[in-house]
């Protein structure tokens, strides 16, 4: 990895592991529909891969292994950082790599823990990453608003980037 692409990701990291809670977008029945639910993500690699902990009889299980390209989006308004994640994803039924990322928070949704036989992961590896990335200060953020109203300047949230990890 090039040293920018190494800042980038690990720039994409920070803010993910801050965040925690993602929606992702699957596709199911044909590739015109989408669905988008809510999902706490475990671990995020430093290669970028992420990780998740899911039923592996679940809608979202089935959507993926008929299409398994899924879009992650990100969003944290206070600190006005965003990500939109593109990958590609997998069910993953290793115990051993479930019981390394196992964390009791998980228990809310498998009470029964990692003797759960419906508990498995899903991976995903993303292929491109784009962000955005402002100041915290509202003032700030006001200012510059109402800044780019009256001089006809586009306005600018803050840092965009766009890159690939495959």
């Amino acid at each position: 990895m090039s040293t920018n692409l190494e800042n980038e990701a690990a720039k994409y990291k920070r803010v993910i592991e801050k965040i925690k809670t993602g929606m992702m977008v699957t596709r199911y029945q044909s590739d015109t529909n989408i669905k988008a639910r809510p999902m706490a993500t475990i671990k995020v690699e430093d290669n970028g891969d992420l990780w998740f902990f899911t039923n592996e009889f679940s809608e979202k299980a089935r959507e993926i292994s008929g299409n398994n390209e899924v879009i992650i989006t990100y969003s944290h308004p206070t600190s006005n950082d965003y990500i939109v994640v593109n990958g590609i994803a997998n069910v993953i039924t290793d115990k051993e790599k479930i019981k390394e990322l196992w964390q009791p928070v998980i228990r809310m949704w498998f009470p029964r823990g990692l003797n759960d036989t419906k508990l498995c992961l899903l991976k995903v590896e993303p292929t491109e990453v784009e962000y955005w990335s402002g100041s915290t200060s509202r003032v700030l953020v006001f200012f510059k608003m109402v800044s780019s109203m009256f001089s006809r300047d586009v306005y600018k949230l803050g840092e965009y980037g766009r890159f690939g990890l495959r």
